[in-house]
């Protein structure tokens, strides 16, 4: 690993629901999104799925899955946002991938 190498911005917040809803119709109508992934439990890697945007984020809300990855084109640039269930609600982590 290169030490001297500098990490991409990273962001991260706490979504309440207006503000998902408003994500993923951004998503769904701003941006080519490329792959959503889920994490099914505590030990499980991610796996890719079938699911739609909308479909992984319900399964997220109903505790079906621990987490949401949704790699997307914004931009021409490649974006990934991770979706985790914390104590305050939906949380968000925000990193430019390219």
């Amino acid at each position: 690993m290169n030490e001297n190498a500098e990490l991409p911005p990273l962001t991260r917040s706490c979504l309440d629901a207006a503000t998902l809803e408003a994500l993923l119709d951004d998503l769904s109508s701003l941006t080519e999104i490329l792959e959503v992934t889920v994490k099914g439990g505590q030990f499980d890697r991610s796996e890719k799925t079938c699911l739609a945007l909308r479909p992984a984020v319900k399964a997220l809300q109903a505790g079906l899955v621990r987490g949401v990855q949704i790699r997307y084109l914004w931009h021409q640039e490649q974006w990934l946002d991770t979706l985790l269930v914390g104590r305050d609600g939906i949380r968000i982590v925000r990193i430019q991938v390219s």
